[in-house]
C-alpha cells in the first residue's frame, strides 16, 4: 500500500491560512459575546439586581414577580405582545438583508449607489429597530432623559427624507408601491397615535394594526429590493476542464 504523498508547501500555506482565520472567527464570534454578558453581570452586581433580570424572557420575569407578589394572574401571558415582538423580528430581518447585501455590493464594486441606498436604509433600520426594541420615543427618552417623542419623531421623519431625496432614483427602479404603503400606514399609526385617545380596543387595534402593516410592508420592500442587489453580484465562473 503506496503512502500518501507528502504536503505540498501550497497546501500547507493554504490549510495554516484556513487554521488561522478559523480562528479569528471564534474569537470575533465568542468574545464581543463574552465581553458583553461580563459587562451585563458587573452592572447587575453593582446594582443589587439579579442577572436574571437582564438574561431572562420578559415574560418569565413578569410571572415571576407576579408569582412573588402573590398575584399570578398579573404575569404577562407567553403570547401577550405578539404583534410587537413580530414586528421586532421584521425588523431584525429587513436591517440584516439590507446590510448583507449593502456590504456585499461594496465589496464586488457593482452597483455603489444601489449599495449605498441599501446602507442608508439598513442603518434607519436598525435605528427604528432600537428605538421599537427599547421603546425609545415612547419611554425611555421622554420620562428618562425630558426629550419629548415629537423631537425624536421629527429626526427619524428627517433621516428618511434625506434617504427618499437622496436615492430617488434608485427608488424609482425598484418596487416603490411597497416603501410606499409602509409610509402611509406609519403615518396612519402615528395620526392615531396623536389624534385618538387609546381607551377603545379599536383605537389600539388602529394605531398598533397600521404600525405592524408598515413593518411588513417595509421589510418587502427591503427584501426585494436587497434580492435585486444580490442578483447584480458577479456570479463566479465555472472551473474550466
Amino acid at each position: 500500500m503506496e503512502n500518501p504523498p507528502d504536503e505540498s508547501p501550497a497546501m500547507r500555506s493554504r490549510l495554516s491560512f484556513l487554521r488561522t482565520r478559523s480562528l479569528s472567527f471564534l474569537l470575533s464570534t465568542n468574545l464581543p459575546a463574552v465581553i458583553f454578558l461580563l459587562v451585563l453581570y458587573f452592572v447587575s452586581s453593582l446594582k443589587g439586581r439579579s442577572f436574571s433580570d437582564l438574561a431572562e424572557d420578559p415574560v418569565a420575569i413578569s410571572r415571576s414577580r407576579a408569582i412573588e407578589a402573590a398575584k399570578p394572574e398579573l404575569g404577562l401571558r407567553p403570547w401577550e405582545g405578539i404583534v410587537s415582538n413580530l414586528g421586532n423580528l421584521l425588523w431584525c430581518s429587513s436591517a440584516t438583508l439590507c446590510l448583507f447585501t449593502a456590504l456585499s455590493l461594496r465589496r464586488s464594486g457593482c452597483d455603489r449607489t444601489l449599495a449605498n441606498c441599501l446602507l442608508a436604509l439598513g442603518l434607519l433600520t436598525v435605528v427604528l429597530l432600537v428605538d421599537d426594541f427599547f421603546l425609545l420615543h415612547d419611554h425611555t427618552f421622554p420620562l428618562r432623559f425630558g426629550i419629548r417623542q415629537k423631537w425624536l419623531l421629527l429626526c427619524y421623519g428627517a433621516m428618511a427624507l434625506s434617504i427618499l431625496t437622496g436615492f430617488w432614483r434608485t427608488i424609482l427602479k425598484s418596487r416603490f408601491s411597497l416603501l410606499g404603503a409602509a409610509l402611509f400606514f406609519f403615518a396612519v399609526s402615528l395620526y392615531v397615535d396623536r389624534s385618538f385617545p387609546k381607551t377603545t380596543n379599536f383605537s389600539h387595534f388602529a394605531e398598533d394594526g397600521s404600525k405592524f402593516l408598515g413593518i411588513a410592508n417595509w421589510f418587502a420592500y427591503l427584501a426585494s429590493t436587497s434580492f435585486q442587489g444580490i442578483r447584480a453580484l458577479p456570479t463566479a465562473s465555472p472551473p474550466r476542464a
